[in-house]
């Protein structure tokens, strides 16, 4: 049998021998260390060690796309580049990722460790494995899921300049699609399958729990889903934001799972959405399922540590696991929702209280941002894969994350662990000077720190939201404000319009009548939202000033003005105050500051602005006070 083996033109001839017990001659080609092109007809074969050699480079450097390697193989044989190089190489390289996959799939059998969910649950030997004998920790697992749409992948479409149309029952619309049915799936064990995500959409839930009846959900938790703000502040989950990606990207996302030293332990692909809770459920749910099977085949039962599973907008979601039907199986699991410490300063305070990592007991010095750090990586492979198919996507992805946990993470693993825990010895070292500034504050033991806490969150539900009857007074009120300022405006125009008596070039009476309909207009539309607000309230005789509904909402609005600006003002220096801790600056640079803090100067003026307008007034605010808190 002769084949063309490497790469034409710059090509030679081979004569492969046929084997004696092979069904087919590939097998002898493959024998011989040849790739072949076709399964029956082999005309053209590519050398195992010229593909070896690229998978290597592919998997350390995901930039280099088949199409640069085979014009620098053409550039070292003398010859001219041709498409169809690349596209055998292609081919090459599908046939020996199989080949590798299917030894690594034989060879774990062989030890024992294959099945659906061996890999995702034996993925870290740090935090995976137990041992006889081994202490109880609160925590016993830190992992962290997240998405990330650098590695989307663009849908040939019949029109790529189809508009896109969402509809909230329909969802949206998108141009018929041109691809090539593949049956091939890429991605090994790695990746979750679209039909195991899709079913952890709400609509397909069978049970839907009611948290009013909920035995075990705490106050604070209670409070929180009533009145927190986050849900508002987030808006990487509303499909609305993705339209447009939607229109050109088919997965417009990834979503991985990674254990605190990043192994990965599964991912799945964002079809067409943004980063719905269905992604984080199905997580939830395959990797929760497959440990309790094998718990319960093991008969070690229910685990007794804590499984803490850091993400962005926690908050929002551990409400959606009380409602679901992952609720019995994240309990009996003891799921433990928590936030990274970087996303969880974007949350506001009440959420930080309950979920930020820096207040969770057990979590340690981990700062739950695992996933970011993985992706600064596995962005590299966004150039090769924007425009692969389904299957060579996922197989592009599969092979890096493959090289990523065997060789780089498993190898710096010990390295990770030291490092933390040197970290840790040095923290221990400053306990003396904790101790003692404890003494000097009159704190005797840390459970104080943990009273606070607690004081700290039961004050915050205690600040109810401001009812909405207030609100609508307050609204009235200014209204009336600008309604009443807007007459007299209207009077001294009118009065001076018609009074006025043209004299010399310039003529000002077009000016006056038009600044004059102006405040006409501007009363009608004020006139017109004091009837509504009358309405809403159920005002029957509208308020005139110095009567008493009049000065005790006048009161109420001046105090709302000035916590607002308080806040403000608060929110600005305590941002001043982190970077300058950091910076370790002085009072010589706080002054410098004075210069480049436009900012806080005017929210100054309008804190001290509100302050005045009280009665009794408050207490004015200078720059050399905010100087002095820096300084000190």
């Amino acid at each position: 049998m002769y084949c063309t083996g490497s790469l034409s033109p710059g090509s030679f001839a081979q004569e492969v021998p046929v084997l004696d017990g092979l069904t087919h001659d590939s097998s002898s080609l493959i024998s011989a260390g040849l790739l072949p092109m076709a399964p029956l007809s082999h005309k053209t074969a590519i050398t195992i060690r010229t593909i070896s050699l690229y998978h290597s480079l592919f998997t350390c450097c995901p930039k280099v796309g088949i199409q640069p390697f085979a014009k620098a193989l053409c550039d070292m044989k003398g010859v001219a580049f041709r498409p169809y190089l690349s596209t055998q190489l292609s081919i090459a390289f599908d046939l020996y990722v199989a080949i590798l996959n299917g030894v690594h799939l034989e060879v774990r059998k062989c030890l024992g460790c294959n099945g659906d969910s061996w890999r995702m649950l034996n993925a870290c030997p740090a935090c995976q494995y137990r041992l006889e004998g081994e202490e109880k920790l609160d925590v016993r697992m830190l992992a962290t899921f997240d998405g990330n749409n650098s590695l989307r992948r663009v849908e040939r479409t019949d029109d790529l300049k189809h508009n896109v149309f969402t509809d909230e029952e329909a969802g949206p619309t998108v141009a018929p699609s041109r691809e090539r049915s593949d049956h091939h799936v890429g991605g090994g064990d790695y990746f979750l399958a679209s039909g195991d995500v899709d079913q952890w959409e709400e609509k397909k839930w069978d049970v839907v729990h009611e948290l009013g009846v909920d035995i075990t959900l705490s106050a604070a938790e209670q409070h929180l889903w009533e009145e927190g703000q986050c849900e508002e502040r987030w808006h990487n989950t509303q499909d609305k934001k993705t339209a447009q990606s939607v229109g050109k990207f088919m997965e417009c996302s990834w979503f991985v799972f990674l254990c605190r030293h990043m192994m990965m332990l599964k991912c799945c692909d964002m079809i067409r959405s943004g980063e719905q809770s269905k992604y984080p459920l199905a997580m939830l749910h395959h990797y929760m399922a497959g440990e309790a099977e094998e718990r319960k085949a093991t008969g070690e039962g229910r685990p007794e540590g804590k499984l803490a599973i850091s993400y962005d907008v926690h908050c929002k979601l551990s409400k959606t696991v009380k409602r679901s039907p992952l609720r019995n199986l994240a309990e009996w699991c003891r799921y433990l929702p928590i936030i990274g410490t970087m996303h969880g300063y974007t949350h506001e305070r009440k959420c930080q209280l309950l979920f930020l990592m820096l207040y969770i007991v057990g979590t340690g010095i981990e700062d739950g941002e695992a996933c970011e750090h993985y992706f600064t990586v596995a962005n590299a492979l966004a150039g090769i894969t924007r425009h692969q198919s389904i299957f060579r996507r996922r197989q592009a992805i599969a092979e890096f994350v493959y090289r990523q946990d065997n060789f780089k993470t498993y190898a710096k693993s010990s390295l990770f662990i030291y490092n933390n825990y040197k970290q840790a010895l040095g923290i221990l070292q400053g306990r003396g000077a904790v101790t003692k500034g404890m003494k000097e504050a009159g704190i005797v033991t840390s459970d104080t720190f943990y009273d606070w806490l607690t004081e700290e969150g039961e004050y915050l539900r205690s600040l109810q939201k401001v009812p909405a009857r207030e609100t609508l007074e307050m609204e009235y009120f200014q209204k009336l404000e600008g309604l009443y300022a807007c007459v007299s405006c209207l009077k001294e125009v009118r009065e001076a319009w018609w009074g006025y008596k043209a004299t010399g070039a310039c003529d000002q009476g077009p000016a006056l009548e038009r600044r004059c309909w102006n405040e006409i207009e501007n009363e009608r539309k004020l006139i017109a939202d004091c009837q509504v607000l009358e309405w809403k309230l159920e005002v029957n005789e509208r308020w005139v000033e110095g009567s008493e509904k009049w000065c005790a909402t006048k009161k109420m609005v001046r105090e709302a003005t000035y916590c607002k600006a308080l806040d403000k003002l608060e929110g600005l220096l305590v941002a001043r105050m982190f970077e300058m801790t950091r910076l370790n600056m002085r009072k010589h640079i706080a002054n410098a500051l004075k210069l480049r803090s436009k900012t806080i100067q005017s929210v100054i003026t309008a804190h001290n602005e509100a302050a005045i307008a009280l009665s009794p007034p408050r207490r004015r605010v200078s720059w050399e006070d905010i100087i002095h808190l820096h300084a000190r």
